[in-house]
C-alpha cells in the first residue's frame, strides 16, 4: 500500500461513472460494537477468502513495488514516503469484523496496493461501493487484474458486492475525495508528519458513525472512539491495527 501527497489521480476507465457521486449511507450514527461474522456464514466466508487469495496467486506486489521504485530512481523521480506492504485477506477479514460494515455502505482503501483489502471487503460484505486508490501504476494495474480474475473465477453466489461496484483509481489517495466514506482503511505506518496531517484533516470531515482503520500509530484526534486494536499477520511479519468510530 503506497500513498503520496499532491498528485491528481485518474480513475479506472471501466468504473461505473456514477459511483463516485454516491450519497453517504443513511444509517444510525451510533458506533457499532466489534463482533465476528459479517454478511456471510462461516462456510461462505471461507470460500470467499479462498477466492480472493486465488486472485492474487500470480501477483507479487513486493516485486512490482520494487521494480517501480528502481524505475523511479533511474529516472530521478523517486519520492520518499512511499512504502509497500501487503495485507493478508484473512487478517483484513478480522479488521472488517472490527469495523462492522453494513449493507450499502461505502468502503475506501487509501493506498490500496494490489487491491487485497478492497477485494476482501467486497467479497465478504454487500457494499454500496468498494474503492481503492493507489499512486503506483504497476500496483494499480495488478489490482485491476486481480479484480477481473476474481470476477471470472469466483462462483456468483460467493461474492457479496458485484464487480461493477468495485473501483480502482490511480492517483494520490490523500489528494482524492473520500470524505463521503462510511469505512476507511489507510496503512499509516510510514506516513510522514505532513501525510498524517493531511489524512487526519480528511478524517475530521467524515460523518458521525464512520469507521476508520489505521496501522502502527494511534490517531491523536478528538471525536474518535477506539473500537479495537490488535496485532495481525501482515506481509512478512505482523502489524498493529487500530479501528476507530467517528462520534
Amino acid at each position: 500500500m503506497t500513498t503520496r501527497v499532491k498528485k491528481t489521480g485518474t480513475k479506472d476507465n471501466e468504473a461505473n461513472p456514477s459511483s463516485s457521486e454516491h450519497r453517504p449511507s443513511k444509517r444510525a450514527k451510533a458506533c457499532p460494537a466489534a463482533r465476528a461474522a459479517g454478511d456471510s456464514t462461516n462456510a461462505d466466508r471461507e470460500r470467499a477468502l479462498t477466492a480472493v487469495g486465488s486472485a492474487f496467486s500470480e501477483i507479487d506486489g513486493y516485486a512490482i513495488a520494487r521494480a517501480e521504485r528502481e524505475r523511479q530512481r533511474a529516472e530521478g523521480t523517486f519520492v520518499g514516503g512511499l512504502q509497500y506492504g501487503e495485507v493478508l485477506p484473512l487478517s483484513f477479514a478480522s479488521v472488517l469484523d472490527w469495523m462492522q460494515p453494513e449493507p450499502g455502505e461505502h468502503f475506501y482503501d487509501l493506498g490500496s496496493g494490489t487491491g487485497v483489502a478492497v477485494l476482501t471487503a467486497s467479497a465478504l460484505f454487500n457494499l454500496g461501493s468498494a474503492v481503492g486508490i493507489e499512486i503506483q501504476h504497476g500496483l494499480h494495474a495488478a489490482a485491476l487484474q486481480a479484480r477481473d480474475s476474481l470476477a471470472r473465477a469466483a462462483p456468483r453466489n460467493v461474492l457479496r458486492t458485484p464487480s461493477d461496484r468495485v473501483r480502482f483509481e490511480c492517483g494520490d489517495a490523500l489528494a482524492a475525495h473520500w470524505q463521503d466514506a462510511d469505512l476507511v482503511f489507510c496503512s499509516t505506518t510510514c506516513f510522514t508528519p505532513e501525510m498524517l496531517e493531511t489524512f487526519v484533516g480528511g478524517v475530521r470531515q467524515l460523518r458521525p458513525g464512520a469507521r476508520i482503520a489505521v496501522t502502527t500509530r494511534a490517531l491523536e484526534l478528538g471525536g474518535l472512539r477506539l473500537v479495537q486494536r490488535g496485532k495481525l499477520p501482515y506481509g512478512k511479519g505482523t502489524l498493529l491495527f487500530f479501528v476507530y468510530c467517528k462520534t
